[in-house]
């Protein structure tokens, strides 16, 4: 993604904000399942994601997420002359980010949006039987850790659920979200409940 791109995404956040008529003020609160997937399907796993959010007008918010959890096996290469595969655990450590959020509503109960803004994420690699092993040769660590960070951009719908409980303030979620879009790529699809509050 060039920078441009990034710029005119920034324009069409602020100019929804522009054409707001009115502020509506509400904060929010999610949970959602959190499926990621970090490289060309290097490692991915099922996690929760948090979400908490302020409604700035009826189309523009802020947000933070923070999600963890969720791993699998995966085959690495020792840096030595000759590479040596072994097997260690993938898992993602923590994922924290900050976003612009632009909706639209489609009806009184169904909104879709945008979310464009920054994510840290750290994803931790260890042998779960003490040191990693390669070719039958214990190697010099158990564990690494892995940080990147980045622009993120993403998607997604709500509909509100259960009209009459809680006074209409529940609502289901469906994102996709492209965490980190550079030379680590990291992904992610995410359902979910938002409380209005």
């Amino acid at each position: 993604m060039n920078f441009s791109r990034w710029i005119m995404g920034a324009a069409l956040l602020i100019s929804a904000a522009a054409q707001a008529e009115e502020a509506k003020t509400e904060r929010y609160a999610a949970v959602h399942s959190f499926n990621w997937e970090v490289g060309n399907n290097f490692a991915d796993g099922s996690g929760l994601r948090l979400t908490l959010g302020h409604q700035l007008s009826e189309y523009l918010g802020v947000e933070v997420q923070g999600a963890t959890g969720g791993g699998r096996d995966v085959t690495l290469y020792t840096a030595d002359p000759v590479p040596v595969p072994f097997t260690a655990e993938a898992r993602l450590d923590q994922m924290l980010g900050a976003y612009l959020r632009a909706q639209v509503p489609l009806g009184e109960r169904v909104k879709v949006f945008g979310l464009f803004g920054y994510t840290k994420a750290k994803l931790e690699v260890e042998s779960g039987a003490g040191a990693m092993t390669g070719s039958g040769q214990p190697l010099d660590r158990t564990a690494f850790t892995e940080a990147e960070s980045g622009m993120s951009y993403g998607g997604g719908v709500e509909i509100g659920i259960f009209p009459g409980l809680l006074n209409d303030r529940l609502k289901l979620g469906l994102d996709y979200m492209v965490y980190l879009d550079g030379d680590v790529e990291a992904k992610a699809t995410s359902v979910g409940l938002r409380l209005d509050f």
